[in-house]
């Protein structure tokens, strides 16, 4: 199965990264996972205001690698900030995000009365789908509140 990881890293010098991605293709080779791509999106600005850096590996592996990649980025946590494994890709959402950001900036508006007759499956999509868009830095500060409001309801 393809599997996208998104990887923000903290920020070092240029050798750390190269370094990294160098153990970390190593790790995936001995393991006989097929690395689709990596791509590099550079230095982002998220919520916290620290610039971090954004990368995204694309590859096709079964579940069991799959789980000792998570636990290795686990061990790994003095060097990743945050990471995400998804299924699908989001790369245009993050090539696009400072028009994203714009558009939700002006166009959000979720009325906390539909999200209560929303089932709780749902509900909890809708929470992680908030949570990794606050991460990412999508949504903009000025909707804190309101997105805290949110999380009150569904969460």
């Amino acid at each position: 199965m393809i599997y996208n990881i998104y990887l923000i890293l903290k920020n070092f010098k240029k050798e750390f990264y190269s370094f990294f991605f160098k153990s970390l293709t190593s790790f995936f080779i001995r393991s006989k996972i097929k690395i689709l791509s990596i791509i590099d999106y550079g230095e982002m600005i998220f919520f916290k205001k620290n610039n971090k850096r954004l990368f995204s590996i694309i590859f096709y592996c079964n579940k069991i690698l799959l789980i000792k990649i998570l636990k290795l980025f686990n061990l790994k946590k003095e060097s990743i900030s945050f990471f995400i494994v998804l299924k699908k890709k989001i790369n245009f959402y993050i090539e696009n995000i400072f028009k994203i950001k714009n558009f939700l900036s002006q166009k959000f508006l979720i009325l906390p009365s539909i999200i209560n007759k929303i089932n709780y499956k749902l509900q909890k999509k809708i929470c992680k789908i908030i949570k990794i868009l606050r991460i990412f830095g999508v949504i903009p500060n000025t909707l804190n509140k309101y997105i805290k409001k949110i999380k009150k309801i569904l969460c």
